[in-house]
């Protein structure tokens, strides 16, 4: 399911259909793999936190400690084309993660920031649970000024 607001629709849409290969920094995120914590978040190896429940009772809920540590600014990794490599980057780590954890669904949201007109874009990424809230309303999308799109597999 791929859902977004006006704001993305009216800039971005396009860039859904970008035959850029990805940067090999943004690959290695990938690549490196995932892990599953013993509470039952799953985070990018390279992003991990220490595995202790203990450590998590400052966040309400797995969701949010997901989208905490899993949080990528991608100007951080790249330096240009963010608006072409952040949905490819979504989807292939998407694809991995079916591959590792196929009987779990997750949400890629990501987030285009204006930086002194400068373009940032930001991803999360957290576990779908029945038990827990979105971490995004993606029925309100449009309530968001700036782009926003939502990806689940």
């Amino acid at each position: 399911m791929i859902k977004y607001n006006q704001a993305f629709k009216n800039n971005y849409l396009i860039d859904l259909e970008s035959n850029l290969a990805l940067p090999s920094t943004l690959m290695e995120l990938i690549n490196d793999g995932f892990v599953k914590h013993s509470e039952g978040c799953v985070f990018f190896k390279k992003l991990q936190l220490q595995d202790s429940i203990n450590k998590n009772s400052n966040f309400f809920d797995k969701t949010e400690i997901e989208c905490w540590y899993n949080k990528i600014r991608l100007s951080n990794y790249i330096d240009e084309h963010l608006n072409l490599f952040a949905p490819k980057f979504a989807f292939e780590v998407l694809k991995r993660l079916n591959e590792v954890f196929f009987d779990s669904k997750f949400e890629l949201i990501i987030s285009y920031d204006f930086f002194e007109s400068d373009l940032d874009i930001i991803i999360k990424l957290h576990t779908i649970r029945k038990e827990e809230i979105s971490y995004i309303n993606i029925d309100k999308l449009d309530n968001f000024d700036e782009p926003i799109l939502v990806i689940r597999n």
